[in-house]
Parts: C-alpha cells; sequence; structure tokens
C-alpha cells in the first residue's frame, strides 16, 4: 500500500514523507517486515521510491529527514546493509546534507 502510494502521487511531497515516516516505524518495529519492503515486482521497492523521492524534492526538508530516518531504520538489518550499499544510499544522505545545510533535522537524521 506504501509503494503504490509513494508510486502514484510522485509530485506530493508530504505523502511521500509521511509514507517513508511509516515505512521507518514498520522497520524499527519489525526489521525482517521493513526489509521485505524494501525490494518488490523487478527490484523495484520503496528503497527505490525512496531515492526517487530525494531526487525530486531536493531541497523538502521532511522529504529527505523520512529518508534519512528510513536508511538509518533499515541500516541495523546485515541484509538491508547490503542493498542499502548497491543503491548508493550513503551518497544520496551526503547528498542531502550538502544541499540542506541549514535544515537542522535533515542534518541530525542524517548523521
Amino acid at each position: 500500500m506504501l509503494w503504490n502510494a509513494m508510486r502514484r502521487h510522485p509530485a506530493r511531497p508530504t505523502s511521500q514523507a509521511e509514507a517513508m515516516c511509516t515505512l521507518a516505524e514498520i522497520a524499527w518495529a519489525c526489521p525482517r517486515l521493513g526489509g521485505a519492503a524494501m525490494i518488490r515486482r523487478g527490484g523495484e521497492g520503496c528503497l527505490d521510491q525512496a531515492l526517487a523521492a530525494m531526487e525530486r524534492h531536493p531541497t523538502h526538508a521532511k522529504v529527505q529527514q523520512m529518508a534519512c530516518g528510513l536508511f538509518k531504520a533499515l541500516s541495523y538489518d546485515a541484509d538491508c546493509c547490503a542493498s542499502l550499499k548497491s543503491k548508493s544510499v550513503a551518497l544520496a544522505v551526503a547528498n542531502s546534507i550538502r544541499r540542506n545545510p541549514r535544515k537542522l533535522n535533515v542534518m541530525m537524521e542524517g548523521r
């Protein structure tokens, strides 16, 4: 459901941010479900949607903060770490911090 919401409403930054926030909460509560949400349908999953949202809304603080929070939640699982590395998530987070130097929440979540 969250993947579909992100895919169907790419131009709505608040919807993107809220979906990523919910995914992060799921990953914190049940890491197995968080990992399962990352890959879906031909290899594209919520991780791909989150990265796309970060590129689409590069200075929207909530999108950037929630994407970094999702990546942080997923980083505690070994299998997820491999996917995060293969998608160059660390570079996306560094770019987010670089684009949003005055947005404290983005910087704190991306650390």
